[in-house]
């Protein structure tokens, strides 16, 4: 758990922090609970309940409307589109 959680995790946020704003990564740890929930069915053969999925929707859809509000006011960038060269 000490490797995955402060060599991996740590590290995987600090490189998101490169491209997403904090607010928003901390709004995306608000989706730990779908992430335990799968963990305790893998492992444990829990049955997930339909209020996990539910509320992993709308977190879901507000964390799709948070990040188009950063999108519009330039926190952050999209990836600019390529166009192919016709060969």
């Amino acid at each position: 758990m000490t490797l995955i959680s402060n060599i991996i995790c740590y590290n995987l946020y600090g490189m998101m922090l490169k491209k997403y704003t904090a607010t928003f990564l901390s709004f995306v740890g608000l989706l730990s609970p779908i992430f335990a929930s799968l963990n305790g069915w893998i492992f444990l053969g829990e049955t997930p309940s339909w209020t996990i999925f539910l509320s992993t929707g709308i977190v879901s859809l507000g964390l799709w409307i948070v990040y188009q509000a950063e999108l519009k006011q330039g926190y952050i960038v999209s990836e600019p589109k390529t166009e192919s060269s016709p060969s």
